[in-house]
């Protein structure tokens, strides 16, 4: 909408429309600012923490959920793979790459946790990548719009001044045949 309304804008040359425009893309720019500094996804990393956690205490009776996270991040027990030693059971096929178990090398060699968190940091980091390049894009169209505001400004105040060699006034623009700059209502007959 507010980019249909800044097109809308430069096409018609209407310095209230584009003083309304950069006040859009400012309300925008520090929306998006705000919600860069204060929505963070630590529920996320929280309830999938939980989630791991519940399902490791439950994998003597239920060894599925544990062996579902563990192909999803390509881990192996909560902390290592010995966390399944230590509960005196066998290592899972999942805990392997290409769920290979008669290599010893294919095992992966960290546990969930650190996945989870290697997980959760890469996607924090998107998140802020994506987020500090639309703040630039919205900084850019916003001092974009604002630099047209003001040249737009500078030429409806700027007077046609005679030549005083001989007296030469550059002649007015012709009327418009389109409603841009018309104080004409667009739907009049």
């Amino acid at each position: 909408m507010a980019t249909l309304f800044g097109f809308y804008s430069v096409v018609c040359e209407s310095l209230g429309v584009n003083v309304i425009y950069s006040f859009f893309m400012l309300m925008l720019l520090a929306t998006q600012l705000l919600q860069m500094q204060t929505y963070k996804h630590q529920k996320f990393f929280i309830n999938a923490l939980d989630l791991l956690e519940d399902a490791w205490n439950d994998v003597d009776e239920d060894p599925m959920a544990m062996q579902a996270v563990e192909m999803n991040y390509h881990c192996c027990g909560l902390y290592n793979a010995n966390d399944y030693k230590y509960r005196h059971l066998e290592t899972p096929s999942s805990c392997y790459r290409y769920q290979n178990a008669t290599l010893e090398l294919n095992l992966f060699p960290r546990g969930c946790v650190e996945a989870l968190e290697t997980s959760y940091h890469n996607t924090m980091k998107r998140e802020d990548i994506f987020n500090w390049s639309l703040l630039i894009s919205e900084c850019a169209v916003f001092l974009y719009s604002c630099v047209l505001s003001i040249l737009l400004f500078r030429r409806s105040r700027s007077a046609p001044v005679p030549n005083a060699e001989n007296g030469y006034v550059a002649p007015e623009p012709a009327q418009r045949i389109n409603h841009c700059n018309s104080r004409t209502h667009l739907l009049s007959n």
